[in-house]
């Protein structure tokens, strides 16, 4: 006898997605024609908010406008970029008026993300493999994800409240301009890049208690060797607040994102900036269950490139957090 197949269709143009490629970090690759706003950076962040996906998909219902919307957010580990880290896929599907809705909530499984990855491979291998999104641009065809009702799991929801964005951001606009990404909601990934950037730019700027100009630092650090290099590690590991050994801070020297036309004036250590992002996003308070190896894992994790748990200063930011997170434990108790 044959399996009972359920079938469900989502068209790309009523789709929200945001991924990366191989190469290139994360952004969005497919936005909805409809409806056309100017905000769905902010109305991602919100979707999101205090939300890191795992390999257990997570689903959130919410509405936007008259549009319910289903969201899922997932570790893809069939993918990875070029550090071997798995990549993440972050889904909002927006239920216009010609989907059944009350169908959908009974066939659409928790896992439905990955069962829409599977059939869109054509799509999503292009793009993992090139960073090209002119296909993608093209298309807008349906999707039809079938799954087996013998294997069927039931779809649960959190609900997050209605979605409202003021009629000013309903303005027809396909990408965010530079100005407007700045002035909305950063995803942790992005915050944590920065931070990063800001203590490299902290290491440029001082050289044995001096400060370094950018054409200094081309002159000095992008074309590295002997001497130059260790000056180097050493700069970024009182950024860093580690030392010239860690991995971490050798990755870093090895491809410094910091170059010509540059700004290094007021920046932060980079042993602040990455704590100040970590506490923003409260991973901190994760770290109250961990014990120590596990903890180092865990902040090595956060900030990935190529950090390593054994590395002096992963080992410096988590004691930090780690105080920080027994601070606001004993606060709430004091409440």
């Amino acid at each position: 006898m044959k399996p009972n197949i359920t079938v469900v269709n989502i068209n790309l143009d009523h789709l929200l997605w945001r991924t990366r490629s191989k190469g290139q970090d994360y952004d969005f690759i497919k936005i909805p024609k409809s409806p056309s706003i100017y905000g769905w950076f902010s109305f991602f962040g919100k979707v999101f908010s205090n939300r890191e996906p795992d390999k257990n998909p997570k689903n959130i219902i919410g509405k936007l406008g008259p549009f319910q919307f289903v969201a899922t957010c997932f570790i893809d580990d069939k993918y990875f970029d070029l550090s071997r880290r798995p990549i993440k896929q972050y889904l909002i599907w927006l239920l216009h008026d010609n989907y059944d809705i009350s169908k959908i909530k009974e066939s659409l499984a928790n896992d439905w993300g990955k069962d829409f990855i599977s059939p869109s491979k054509g799509l999503y291998q292009l793009f993992y493999e090139s960073s090209d999104t002119s296909k993608l641009d093209r298309e807008n065809y349906i999707i039809n994800i079938e799954r087996s009702s013998d294997n069927f799991q039931k779809l649960e929801y959190e609900d997050i409240g209605k979605i409202e964005l003021p009629k000013k951001d309903t303005i027809s606009s396909r990408h965010l301009d530079q100005k407007t990404k700045k002035e909305v909601e950063e995803t942790f990934e992005e915050a944590i890049g920065k931070a990063l950037i800001e203590g490299e730019k902290w290491a440029v700027k001082v050289d044995k208690g001096e400060f370094v100009s950018v054409k200094v630092f081309k002159r000095k650090y992008l074309d590295q060797s002997g001497k130059e290099l260790e000056d180097f590690l050493q700069c970024l590991a009182r950024s860093f607040g580690g030392s010239t050994k860690d991995q971490f801070l050798k990755s870093i020297a090895g491809n410094p994102k910091v170059g010509v036309g540059t700004h290094v004036r007021n920046c932060q250590k980079g042993f602040d900036s990455i704590v100040n992002v970590l506490k923003k996003h409260r991973k901190h308070e994760k770290l109250l269950d961990l014990d120590e190896n596990k903890g180092k894992a865990f902040v090595s994790e956060c900030i990935n490139e190529g950090a390593s748990p054994d590395d002096e200063c992963i080992r410096n930011i988590y004691l930090r957090l780690k105080e920080l997170a027994k601070e606001l434990s004993q606060n709430n108790l004091d409440i």
